[in-house]
């Protein structure tokens, strides 16, 4: 530690003497998926709010709705607009998959990095042929 800084180095495997692993969530993938499965969630839900509540419902609810929007659409439902809300609908159900993946993915491979153990102090005395030394690490 210097200046207050943890010195952190990414590393995969075994410890090295003298450091330690340390892990947590991919705050990368975890934020951005959040975000994108949050969005795209409000946005089918109160954008379906005048056809049904269905679209409240996380991750599924945008199909179902666009599926609602195709009966509909079949018996002459405003020709391309309902077509054009039938993909919105669609790509908000995708969008809210792909969020939901990088959020599974973000806390299911943890990000791994290696942190200098600071303040531990090894002390050896070791015997030699002419005596005594004192070994130890910092």
């Amino acid at each position: 530690m210097r200046g207050g800084r943890v010195e952190r180095f990414e590393y995969e495997g075994h410890p090295v003497p003298g450091f330690r692993v340390q892990r947590s969530v991919r705050k990368g993938l975890l934020i951005p998926g959040a975000i994108l499965l949050g969005s795209a969630w409000l946005l089918s839900g109160f954008s379906s709010t005048s056809l049904s509540s269905v679209g409240f419902i996380p991750l599924v609810g945008s199909f179902v709705v666009a599926g609602q929007l195709g009966a509909i659409n079949g018996s002459g439902f405003a020709g391309g607009l309902g077509s054009i809300a039938i993909a919105l609908f669609v790509t908000a159900g995708l969008v809210q998959l792909g969020g939901a993946a990088l959020m599974v993915a973000g806390l299911a491979v943890p990000q791994l990095w290696l942190e200098r153990d600071v303040g531990d102090v090894q002390l050896a005395l070791v015997p030699t042929p002419s005596g005594a030394q004192l070994i130890g690490r910092f």
